[in-house]
């Protein structure tokens, strides 16, 4: 799962990337990769995406956790 994201996703530069979305990034991951497991929680996705390597800044909303993410071309 994290070398899914590491391969999708990279941290923004100043003024560059937007908010994204839980079910967002799980249907993004979901298209991207075969072997991505539709059943992944969002509990585990978010733990892999506060993974410190990538150092994704987020934030909370009444509706979850959104993360601040540039997509990766193919």
């Amino acid at each position: 799962l994290v070398e899914m994201i590491g391969e999708t996703f990279r941290k923004p530069k100043a003024g560059e990337g937007r908010w994204w979305t839980l079910p967002e990034i799980h249907e993004l991951l979901k298209s991207r990769f075969t072997n991505y497991d539709a059943k992944t929680t969002y509990t585990k996705l978010g733990r892999a995406l506060s993974d410190q390597q990538f150092g994704f800044e987020s934030d909370r909303t009444t509706s979850g956790h959104i993360y601040r993410l540039v997509e990766k071309e193919d």
